[in-house]
């Protein structure tokens, strides 16, 4: 009975103590599709990712070509990619939907880099 007590509190105890990843978003289907496009550009820098942030409470993707390419911008998209606009640029965009982006946004991955 001791036995069966002291196994039952262990038990009780280490599963309690896992970590559950609450991050259940998947990347979208037409992401990956952007994702396969961008990827197979000849103009993309040593530095181009693909991020994922969360922004104003639902999960944007972000395609930068990287450093070498002068005034370039970074897209936004959102998991419909439906394009919420464009970052940096010529004019040094840093709002998306009216709102500072780096300021309120959080890094959720990298999802790909070259």
């Amino acid at each position: 009975m001791r036995m069966s007590l002291i196994f039952l509190v262990l038990v009780v105890v280490t599963s309690s103590c896992r970590k559950e990843d609450h991050n259940t978003e998947v990347t979208p289907a037409c992401i990956k599709e952007k994702i396969t496009l961008f990827t197979n550009s000849s103009f993309l820098c040593d530095d181009a990712t693909v991020d994922e942030y969360r922004f104003q409470g639902r999960a944007v993707y972000l395609f930068s070509d990287g450093l070498c390419i002068a005034d370039g911008g970074t897209a936004v998209f959102d998991n419909n990619c439906k394009s919420l606009g464009y970052l940096g640029g010529f004019a040094g965009n840093r709002k998306i939907n009216g709102v500072l982006f780096y300021e309120n946004a959080v890094l959720v991955k990298n999802i790909w880099k070259k």
